[in-house]
């Protein structure tokens, strides 16, 4: 990941979701002062540092991309997505993503997206 308002390139090292059981409320944070049907935050770190852990101590290390959840229509772009957490749910240790899971797939063309940045956290709403 590298972007313009980012303090280097970036590595994907993990990512977690929010939900809930009915799909009405499950998002961390609000949209427009709304609860989403979920949320996934996809944590990357700054490659300008030897690893994750030594990241998640610096100012600029760490960048997070939240993408909101809406129930509705079925979307095969995000299946590999929603197959993994589904495999996780209950695991206790961390379930790899397909190799050909692209991330880029879940989301639309830019010109819809709203892009706020505070502190390298970068929040998507769609």
């Amino acid at each position: 990941l590298s972007a313009s308002h980012l303090p280097g390139t970036f590595q994907l090292a993990q990512f977690h979701a929010h939900w809930s059981k009915d799909g009405s409320c499950g998002s961390e944070h609000l949209l427009d002062g709304k609860a989403m049907s979920g949320e996934v935050h996809f944590v990357f770190w700054n490659t300008k540092y030897e690893s994750f852990c030594t990241a998640a101590e610096k100012e600029d290390g760490l960048a997070v991309i939240g993408v909101f959840i809406k129930e509705g229509a079925h979307s095969a772009n995000y299946e590999p997505l929603f197959n993994v957490i589904h495999k996780a749910i209950g695991s206790a240790s961390p379930v790899p993503m397909p190799k050909e899971f692209v991330l880029d797939q879940l989301f639309p063309p830019t010109e819809k997206l709203k892009v706020n940045v505070r502190n390298s956290i970068v929040e998507l709403q769609i």
